[in-house]
């Protein structure tokens, strides 16, 4: 099972995702995908079935509140609704490969149930920075997550 991988992305804005991560999402998008900008420098798939999920939280927000608001239209403004071509393809929105800097190549992030698209220089500056800035913060969520380690002794 494939947590990343790296892609190539032709010269318009097309790629396929690694096929352990395919299979998987591929389960709850039936080809129906939606893409937008994510709350760090890279680009977010969801599935279209978790996309609705997402969607319908959103819907529920206060968008009288200006925060929230704002949140909301970053969200939505830039998501886009986007389908497997015959080959087994996506297509990144020319607005959408702007802003996460594609070039020739993305990394693929699984995150359960979604998947970050990211330019590979900047995820590698992101995973620097995080744990350059935060490490006590990494390993304190770590703990929070995985306690002492117990569920990993196996007898």
């Amino acid at each position: 099972m494939a947590f990343k991988g790296l892609i190539k992305l032709d010269d318009r804005g097309r790629f396929q995702l690694p096929t352990d991560i395919f299979r998987e999402l591929d389960e709850r998008a039936h080809g129906r995908y939606v893409v937008n900008r994510s709350t760090d420098k890279c680009v977010t798939l969801y599935p279209g079935e978790v996309w609705d999920i997402v969607r319908a939280k959103l819907d529920k927000i206060n968008v009288f509140d200006p925060k929230k608001r704002a949140l909301v239209r970053y969200f939505v403004g830039s998501a886009t609704e986007i389908f497997l071509d015959g080959k087994n393809r996506l297509l990144i929105p020319k607005d959408l490969k702007e802003y996460a800097c594609f070039e020739k190549e993305i990394l693929a992030v699984r995150l359960n149930p979604f998947v970050e698209l990211w330019n590979p220089i900047l995820y590698d500056k992101q995973m620097e920075e995080t744990l350059k800035c935060n490490p006590e913060d990494v390993s304190m969520i770590a703990n929070e997550i995985f306690g002492d380690g117990s569920e990993f002794n196996i007898s």
